[in-house]
């Protein structure tokens, strides 16, 4: 049922790009019908691509671009960029792109495999250039590099000299130096959320790295603690665990150890990257102090959800290592874990499945310990 009512609605696109999208109701109802369909159906996205609607709305997207660069940026257009129709017509394709890539893996690699990176950075000035614009440029970013191996490979792409990545980490670091209580961080999660799932490529890491996105994102925002607050730090705690599975981005994250570790948000959202950096870097680990100490701190004090993290580190340090594990005791990590094992088991207000991980991680991680 849902591919017939598709149907109707795929047809060429190749004019959309000249129609008035403010004056015709008709033209956006129909977009915003589709995308609602495609964002709701995953038969109806699989029957999309099937049918080649990814190509078309790539040929109407190209078509934007062309009449843009024919266009130019006068001055009048940069004015009422927010009531353009041409700006408008491209804000519904970008609308229609992310809807059609939502839980469809076959829709992403096609607009991979046909280049979307090549229009959208040529028309990345263009997308930067409105609230509305930005906000779906990175939702479609968002959802296109999610579990799409292909789709980074485009992030990383070299089109007139821009890549979508250096852009990303730009309009993150932008987003992240425009901090206040009314200034909205969709913008800066999204881009850090985009990013977190471009780390698993060792090319767009390489360029992440370079531009220093996580330290120069937390070094402006270290001191933020309004309500928008857990969610910025959130999301930029995963970016940094995700850099942090490979060991470039776990290097890269100890050489902000000394700032971080100081700043509680920091601090606790740390574990689990640390977690990850204690397994590529263990020398660095077992040199420096003040990486025990944290370590101690999370065993002694903290709730389980960074117990587990902090176990985690412990015992990767510790396995198969007899140096290691007098550089521990000697740091009194061993002790922390007997503390933290005695702790919980005086503890009723956690879940029983988080608390079940803390014991058996601690329990583990003593009798590694333990064994000379």
């Amino acid at each position: 049922m849902l591919q017939l009512l598709a149907l109707p609605l795929c047809p060429p696109l190749s004019r959309l790009p000249f129609l008035d999208a403010m004056s015709d109701e008709t033209w956006i109802r129909i977009c915003s019908c589709l995308a609602s369909l495609l964002c709701s159906s995953m038969s109806a996205s699989a029957y999309a691509v099937h049918a080649g609607f990814p190509q078309t709305l790539l040929v109407s997207l190209q078509t934007v671009r062309d009449h843009l660069n024919i266009q130019g940026k006068p001055a009048d257009i940069i004015r009422n960029s927010n009531s353009d129709p041409i700006l408008r017509t491209l804000y519904w394709i970008l609308i229609m792109m992310d809807s059609s890539m939502t839980e469809c893996l076959a829709a992403k690699e096609s607009f991979a495999e046909y280049n979307i990176a090549n229009s959208l950075n040529k028309l990345w000035p263009w997308l930067m250039m409105t609230e509305e614009l930005r906000d779906a440029a990175m939702r479609l970013l968002q959802t296109f590099t999610n579990n799409c191996s292909k789709a980074l490979v485009c992030m990383c792409a070299c089109v007139g000299g821009r890549n979508l990545v250096v852009e990303v980490c730009a309009l993150a670091q932008r987003e992240a130096a425009l901090a206040s209580r009314t200034h909205s961080p969709h913008l800066l999660i999204a881009a850090l959320t985009t990013l977190a799932h471009c780390t698993s490529h060792h090319h767009c890491r390489a360029i992440m790295l370079k531009t220093d996105v996580i330290a120069v994102v937390y070094r402006v925002r270290c001191t933020e603690r309004g309500r928008h607050a857990p969610r910025v730090w959130g999301a930029w705690a995963r970016l940094a665990e995700a850099a942090s599975r490979h060991a470039d981005g776990a290097a890269r994250l100890l050489e902000l150890r000394a700032h971080a570790a100081t700043t509680p948000p920091a601090r606790d959202l740390l574990l689990p990257a640390l977690a990850h950096a204690a397994h590529h870097h263990r020398a660095t680990f077992l040199q420096s102090a003040d990486l025990m100490d944290l370590l101690c701190a999370a065993l002694m004090s903290g709730d389980p959800a960074q117990v587990v993290p902090a176990a985690r580190a412990v015992w990767t340090l510790a396995a198969n290592n007899h140096k290691a594990k007098m550089t521990l005791r000697s740091a009194g990590v061993s002790a922390a874990v007997s503390c933290a094992f005695q702790r919980l088991q005086r503890s009723r207000r956690d879940s029983p499945e988080l608390l079940g991980r803390a014991f058996h991680l601690l329990a583990y991680t003593d009798s590694i310990l333990s064994i000379s």
